[in-house]
């Protein structure tokens, strides 16, 4: 311990991955003590600490283990996003599905900015049991997603803690909430007084990726809105035991990590091969489009996520209208055809 504080070199511990940019190499721990070390030609596992790349564990985490040929099957679809009850408007569920993918594969960069994933909808639309499969097939049986509470310091717990907290059902308004998921997108920090200080402050970093869960969503402001993924979900027509969908993903989780390691290495290759390129487009938050174009560029869907990302912006201003009662009486009163265009003052 006092050669590690003496002659040690300060670095940061990561939580799940660490993408190392100038080497092109993703690491990725296995919740034991080894890693992953993918890369745009291997996949090597090696020692946790190896290349300076340390990861913190968690005896909750239970280890995976990926094998040594990329399988020839969709498992993720199969056991994950088909068996979700997405919604058709502006996105289709197909499109809802696919980026869905995209943003699981992107959560594994170290973006700066990384969007919420919002399930909108109602009960019993497999929001919840989604947001948790995918918590199970990153850190084991011992995952869940958690209730939301009205205070702020169990969300900052939660999101300083983890590099994935799925939040179930926020449907009350938080007057600090807003500004917590847009600090969450964005990479901020929470700050607190240090303990056993009198006025000295400590900012702890945020690097999580957040899903939540919606009945009623009160979060609709623009700032928030911008920076959600938002996955409209109607109700089941029929139902599958939650014991038997969750099984489904822990009894898989190996194929089903081997088959996310082996997409994640073609990323990898895309990033290497398009580190020049900026795909950012006009969507607000830049970091994650640009990772995220270069994804689909590596699993060969570049055109359908470039249509989502030109379908998102109406659907992120959609929904911070919806529920809008001045827009609601503004409409009814131009059914009236003498009142449109017809000039008045903001008090009328």
């Amino acid at each position: 311990c006092v050669e590690a504080m003496e002659r040690g070199s300060p670095g940061r511990a990561h939580r799940l991955s660490h993408y190392d940019a100038p080497r092109h190499a993703l690491y990725l721990h296995n919740h034991a003590n080894g890693v992953y070390r993918i890369t745009p030609d291997a996949i090597d596992f090696v020692d946790n600490g190896e290349d300076g790349v340390l990861f913190m564990g968690d005896s909750r985490h239970e280890p995976f283990i990926v094998g040594r040929e990329a399988p020839q099957t969709d498992l993720f679809r199969e056991v994950i996003t088909s068996k979700i009850s997405l919604a058709e408007d502006r996105l289709t569920a197909d499109e809802r599905r696919l980026l869905l993918t995209v943003w699981f594969l992107s959560i594994f960069f170290d973006n700066p900015t990384k969007p919420i994933l919002a399930f909108v909808g109602p009960k019993g639309s497999g929001k919840s049991i989604t947001l948790r499969k995918l918590g199970l097939l990153l850190f084991g049986r011992n995952f869940d997603v958690t209730p939301m509470s009205d205070d702020p310091k169990d969300f900052d717990a939660a999101v300083t803690n983890s590099a994935y907290v799925a939040l179930d059902n926020v449907d009350s308004s938080y007057r600090w909430l807003d500004d917590r998921l847009a600090a969450v997108a964005t990479g901020g920090t929470i700050k607190r007084r240090e303990l056993y200080t009198t006025n000295r402050l400590v900012e702890i970093p945020i690097r999580c990726a957040l899903g939540i869960t919606s009945r009623t969503p009160r979060f609709r402001g623009a700032d928030v809105a911008d920076r959600l993924l938002i996955m409209k979900v109607d109700r089941f027509e029929r139902f599958v035991s939650e014991r038997a969908l969750l099984d489904e993903v822990l009894l898989n989780r190996d194929a089903l990590m081997t088959e996310v390691v082996y997409h994640l290495q073609d990323v990898v290759r895309a990033l290497r091969d398009g580190s020049g390129m900026d795909d950012s487009g006009a969507f607000r938050m830049a970091d994650f489009a640009d990772v995220a174009m270069k994804i689909a560029r590596a699993t060969d869907v570049e055109e359908q996520v470039g249509g989502i990302f030109r379908k998102l912006s109406d659907e992120q201003s959609s929904f911070t209208l919806e529920d809008e009662p001045i827009l609601d009486l503004l409409s009814a009163w131009l059914t009236n055809p003498s009142n449109v265009g017809r000039g008045m003052t903001s008090a009328e």
